[in-house]
C-alpha cells in the first residue's frame, strides 16, 4: 500500500519519506518511549503528516471512526517526530485496508495533541516501575484487545495469584481459580474505566477552554458537533454530539 501511496505523492509533487525498507524506530530511551510509524508524507507546501496503514478484516469495521488505541498510537508518533527529529508534522493520517479488499479504504485524520506525550510518559512510568504485573492496568480490557494480546495469561496469572487467599465457601480448587479470574477482571475493568473517566474530564476540560480562549461556544466538523453553554449562575456545559 505505501508503494502505492509513493508513487501517488511524487505524481502530486510530495513524498512518503520513513517508509518501506527505510522505516525507522523513533526512540526516547531515557523516558521508556518508541514507536515505528508506517511513514511520514512531505505534502508540495512542505508541510507534514505522519502515516498509520492498518489492515483488518470483515469483522471489524472502521468506517466512521479509528481505533481509539490507533489514535493515541498515532498521536504518539507524532510527538516522537517532534522530539527525535527536525520534522514538524502537526496531525496524521490513518488508512485503514480491508484484507479481503484493498480498494475498500477508510481513512482519518489525527490532528497533533501535545499533550499526549505527557500521558504517555504516565503510562510508561507506571508500567516500567510497577512492582510487579498485577500493578499494571490491563487497558485491554475497556477497548476489548485482550482478546488478542500474546500475554493475556500471564497477567491474568499474575492478577489473580495477587489476590490474597480466604475462605473457599466450599468451593473446589478448579472452580475458586475461575473466580479469581473474574474477580482480577473485574478489578483491571474498574481500574480503567476509572483511568479513562479521568482522561475524559481532562479533555472536556481542555476542549472548554480551548473555545474560551477562540471567544467560541459551538463548532460542528468531521461528523461532530460541540457546543459550549454557559449558564449565568454556573459552571460552563460542554456538549459533544455527532453532526
Amino acid at each position: 500500500m505505501t508503494t502505492y501511496l509513493a508513487a501517488g505523492l511524487a505524481r502530486a509533487e510530495g513524498r512518503l519519506l520513513y517508509a518501506g525498507t527505510k522505516q525507522k524506530r523513533l526512540m526516547l530511551p531515557d523516558f521508556r518511549l518508541a514507536g515505528t510509524p508506517d511513514g511520514l508524507i512531505e505534502w508540495q507546501d512542505r508541510s507534514e503528516t505522519v502515516l498509520e496503514v492498518k489492515s483488518h478484516g470483515t469483522a471489524q469495521n472502521y468506517d466512521s471512526c479509528p481505533s481509539e488505541m490507533h489514535v493515541r498510537q498515532a498521536e504518539l508518533n507524532i510527538e516522537l517526530f517532534h522530539e527525535v527529529t527536525a520534522h514538524r508534522p502537526e496531525d496524521a493520517i490513518l488508512v485503514y485496508g480491508l484484507a479481503e479488499d484493498y480498494e475498500r479504504l477508510a481513512l482519518h485524520r489525527v490532528e497533533r495533541r501535545p499533550a499526549v506525550f505527557v500521558e504517555m510518559l504516565g503510562k510508561a512510568a507506571a508500567a516500567f516501575d510497577a512492582d510487579s504485573a498485577a500493578a499494571v492496568t490491563a487497558e485491554g480490557v475497556v477497548t476489548k484487545q485482550c482478546v488478542i494480546c500474546p500475554y493475556r495469561s500471564r497477567c491474568t496469572a499474575a492478577q489473580a495469584h495477587a489476590i490474597p487467599a480466604a475462605g473457599t465457601g466450599g468451593l473446589d480448587q478448579a472452580t475458586l481459580r475461575s473466580i479469581d479470574r473474574l474477580i482480577a477482571a473485574r478489578q483491571r475493568a474498574a481500574e480503567a474505566e476509572e483511568e479513562a473517566a479521568h482522561a475524559r474530564a481532562e479533555t472536556e476540560a481542555e476542549i472548554i477552554a480551548t473555545l474560551t480562549n477562540g471567544g467560541a461556544n459551538k463548532i460542528k466538523r468531521n461528523g461532530y458537533a460541540v457546543q459550549l453553554k454557559t449558564p449565568t449562575d454556573g459552571l460552563a456545559v460542554l456538549e459533544i454530539r455527532s453532526a
